[in-house]
């Protein structure tokens, strides 16, 4: 599973099984002036955003890293992005729910938790945690999902809230 382009906002309490809607265009969705919640992972713009959110963003995130929020509705790109991935993970798995799935179905994604106070435009966050959710669609450029616990593979962090996501290491 790879970072998705989305950033939930931190200190909401997020739980297992509760619809939620990501990047909303509604007045209670923007998350700041300018921003409905989108990440530039990796570059800029609309062609980018949508191809993050059909493909995950490859490289790695953790605990403490810098990212840049990617501002504007982006209604296009968000629709073709979701709807992408949602078609890849249909042909896939097409008897999977959000309760019953493996852990490489696509509609499976891991949204970094940032605090967007003070975010205007483009701007610096910091990622503070991880989330894992099921993405169900898009309406307009809300991205519909629902709140899952996953284990995931990744760096570890420090003093960081639960979000149902964790980092499973061996020692001896």
């Amino acid at each position: 599973m790879m970072p998705d382009t989305v950033g939930l906002q931190s200190g909401i309490s997020y739980s297992h099984g509760n619809s939620t809607v990501l990047h909303s265009a509604s007045g209670s969705g923007c998350v700041a002036p300018g921003n409905w919640g989108a990440l530039a992972l990796g570059c800029t713009g609309g062609s980018c955003y949508s191809n993050n959110l059909a493909n995950g963003y490859c490289a790695g995130l953790s605990v403490g890293n810098t990212i840049q929020s990617e501002p504007g509705v982006k209604t296009g790109p968000t629709t073709s992005g979701i709807n992408a991935r949602i078609q890849q993970a249909q042909q896939e798995y097409p008897n999977a729910t959000w309760n019953s799935h493996t852990s490489d179905d696509p509609r499976i994604a891991i949204v970094p938790i940032v605090d967007w106070t003070g975010c205007s435009g483009r701007c610096s966050l910091t990622v503070q945690g991880f989330a894992s959710v099921w993405v169900t669609g898009t309406s307009g450029s809300d991205i519909n999902a629902i709140f899952v616990g996953q284990g995931v593979n990744g760096a570890p962090g420090t003093s960081v809230a639960d979000t149902g996501v964790y980092h499973i290491a061996l020692s001896n």
